[in-house]
């Protein structure tokens, strides 16, 4: 490990900076961009980041952070959304945040065929592989005894099943175990656009422990 690397910058990111901004004929970021997204996967990254994309000068992103630069009414917002930070990061920061803005902006007494669209959508901008009423086998001793639809399949490891149900229910959360069991799979989501909010449990299939 080296004992003389500079941790306060990510070389990296200045250097892809650099490549964006001349590919963009962008010469100022502060003065030129009207606002940004960045990875705040720590606090910390985040002002990183700040200086090695020429927000802030080097050194100089705690006082521009204090004096509320980067802040929604500052002079130049960063993270508007609250950032990965504001949704539970790290892990299913993202799903969950594409979860919220389908309630935020459809609300509870929809068919869940529409939140299963607008889902779509909001995994399309992330890039993810899903692919919807996917058929999958279920497999009994080594034999497939059934066919099932999943009402979305991501990534093709993570089933989720959507809900409009005023609540969730422990059958609603058996069910899918089952679906794991019998499909072979090990992560499931079970997402409920209800009255009151979202509700998401994550459930795994139980792996069998060999008795050697």
């Amino acid at each position: 490990m080296l004992q003389d690397f500079d941790f306060s910058y990510v070389p990296e990111n200045a250097k892809g900076s650099k490549v964006a901004y001349a590919a963009a004929g962008i010469k100022d970021p502060r003065k030129e961009i009207s606002l940004a997204e960045v990875h705040d996967c720590f606090s910390i990254h985040e002002m990183l980041i700040y200086e090695d994309f020429g927000f802030s000068a080097r050194g100089r992103a705690r006082e521009d952070i204090e004096a509320g630069t980067f802040s929604l009414k500052g002079e130049f917002p960063v993270n508007t959304d609250g950032g990965l930070k504001c949704f539970g990061h790290p892990l299913g920061a993202s799903g969950l945040r594409m979860m919220y803005e389908v309630y935020k902006q459809l609300g509870f007494g929809f068919l869940e065929s529409v939140y299963k669209k607008a889902m779509l959508i909001e995994l399309a901008k992330s890039g993810s592989k899903t692919e919807e009423e996917k058929p999958l086998k279920v497999h009994y001793d080594g034999q497939i005894v059934g066919d099932f639809f999943v009402d979305l399949f991501v990534d093709d490891r993570v089933v989720v099943e959507l809900k409009s149900v005023q609540h969730l229910s422990k059958e609603h959360e058996v069910q899918l175990v089952n679906y794991l069991k019998g499909l072979g799979r090990d992560i499931g989501l079970l997402v409920n656009f209800g009255s009151s909010g979202v509700e998401v449990k994550r459930k795994f299939r139980e792996q069998k422990v060999r008795q050697d």
